[in-house]
């Protein structure tokens, strides 16, 4: 009894995630997903660029852009958004208000703690 519609979808072979308008954004294998209580920003991770880049932490907001947040570094550890850098990602969930993210990693036994400004 319900309705189900794709929010965006990956369109090409290359493997890559691309920020930008919902209508053209794309993402690498979202595999994980969490959204603020009203549901106005939902939270996912995806492989990230691919190869040897580590997971990324993404956003997307209805009828607005998607955003990276975290997955832009090639090399693991604490720092801001273009800085930091996740293991493999076993979980994600967000606060209600949408302003703390928490994401576990499996391979580095540590839940880390994102806050978006």
């Amino acid at each position: 009894g319900g309705v189900v519609s794709s929010l965006f979808q990956y369109e090409n072979g290359w493997g890559v995630d691309v920020d930008g308008p919902v209508s053209v954004a794309q993402a690498n294998r979202p595999n994980q997903e969490s959204a603020n209580s009203n549901g106005t920003s939902i939270f996912f991770t995806t492989f990230g660029l691919g190869g040897f880049n580590p997971p990324a932490l993404r956003v997307v907001r209805p009828n607005k852009d998607v955003s990276t947040l975290v997955g832009k570094a090639s090399t693991y550890g604490d720092g801001d958004g273009n800085t930091a850098a996740f293991g493999e990602i076993g979980g994600i969930a967000a606060t209600a208000d949408g302003k703390t993210i928490y994401v576990s990693e499996i391979g580095n036994k540590v839940i880390r703690k994102v806050q978006i400004q």
